[in-house]
């Protein structure tokens, strides 16, 4: 998993090139393992790249309609 976005390299991210971040939709992990390292992020971990239509994060309303609005318009 590299290319993720620099934290520290903080710019108008429409003029740096392709990155990825981690957005939390998905984790699968084996509980004893989970449970003995106590970190989901190992030698084999992988990144699963998701269009940004599909990678919405919904932390208030406004995300909430935004995404109601997506969603309508996949019904056609």
């Amino acid at each position: 998993m590299c290319n993720f976005i620099d934290s520290n390299k903080v710019g108008a991210r429409q003029l740096s090139d392709t990155y990825y971040r981690l957005n939390g939709a998905i984790y699968i992990q084996k509980t004893e393992l989970l449970m003995n390292k106590q970190n989901f992020y190992n030698e084999k971990s992988y990144a699963y790249i998701m269009d940004q239509r599909h990678s919405v994060d919904i932390d208030n309303e406004l995300d909430f309609l935004f995404v109601e609005t997506l969603m309508k318009d996949n019904k056609d």
